[in-house]
């Protein structure tokens, strides 16, 4: 195993820095004994939800940073909640371009997220979410009512540490085929943050099936592991990749420091079909 927080194993206490995970794009289908690009991507969430039962990380939050569903259906959003439910700890759903926001509402105790939403961690911490999907389309979108909103709500309490959430990522990660699927007219998103940068202390995102870490504009951006199948970094085109499935948990402080790790299963749950070219 790799990236093991230092939470690991221990107990939570009011010093404690709020412990937050990320699980991202679990792709799941209707059917539980199907199999997507040679994953089975329920029996992947099951094997991950194992591991980070058997980490026993004091969990503060869970952020679902996306595509939930491959085939969105009141039973498939139902399953991912009582998986992810196993580790007693609030859940923040975003939507991702595979999700349908109206199946998912159907359904009134399921923590999606379907509108710009600030909410408070703990006395030090915010997080800011937004929903860049937009019904058949693959690439993300924030409209200008979302930008003047993340703009007011930034302005309204600068002193306070923010993590800012979306499906689709922010900055191009160096894979054509999935760049073209980024966030749309991203530098209007990034000059609304431009002036308020001090207080934003990273950027979180799914989208790109990858672990992913770069800096932008003094601002770090972070991605997760898929829970199911993997994307080959750096791709001209739709590739997959065989390493295995995981997550990415985050440790905020206080202060303002943010540690932050990746911690995959030892092999991927299945077969991959390396040979895919698309789904």
């Amino acid at each position: 195993m790799a990236g093991i927080s230092p939470r690991a194993g221990t107990i939570a206490h009011n010093n404690s820095p709020y412990f937050l995970l990320q699980l991202t794009d679990a792709h799941l289908l209707k059917d539980t004994q199907h199999t997507m690009l040679g994953i089975n991507t329920t029996r992947s969430l099951e094997r991950v939800i194992e591991h980070i039962e058997q980490q026993q990380y004091a969990i503060d939050g869970i952020l679902v940073s996306g595509d939930i569903a491959q085939e969105p259906h009141v039973s498939v959003y139902e399953r991912f909640y009582r998986l992810v439910d196993r580790l007693q700890a609030p859940q923040f759903w975003l939507s991702g371009n595979h999700d349908l926001i109206a199946v998912v509402q159907a359904t009134t105790n399921l923590p999606i997220l379907n509108a710009p939403t600030c909410i408070q961690l703990n006395d030090h911490w915010r997080l800011i979410t937004l929903t860049s999907n937009r019904l058949c389309r693959i690439e993300g979108h924030l409209s200008d009512q979302d930008l003047d909103w993340l703009n007011q709500t930034l302005a309204e309490n600068p002193q306070q540490h923010t993590l800012i959430a979306l499906h689709h990522h922010p900055i191009l990660v160096q894979s054509p085929w999935l760049d073209q699927h980024s966030l749309q007219k991203a530098e209007q998103f990034w000059n609304v943050l431009q002036s308020h940068e001090a207080c934003i202390k990273g950027i979180i995102h799914g989208h790109v099936h990858q672990e992913f870490h770069a800096q932008y504009r003094d601002i770090p951006v972070w991605a997760a592991p898929s829970t199911g199948f993997q994307f080959k970094p750096q791709a001209l085109d739709f590739a997959v990749d065989d390493i295995p499935p995981g997550y990415r948990w985050f440790e905020l402080y206080a202060d303002g420091p943010v540690k932050t790790g990746v911690v995959r299963l030892n092999h991927a749950v299945g077969q991959v079909d390396l040979q895919s070219e698309g789904y």
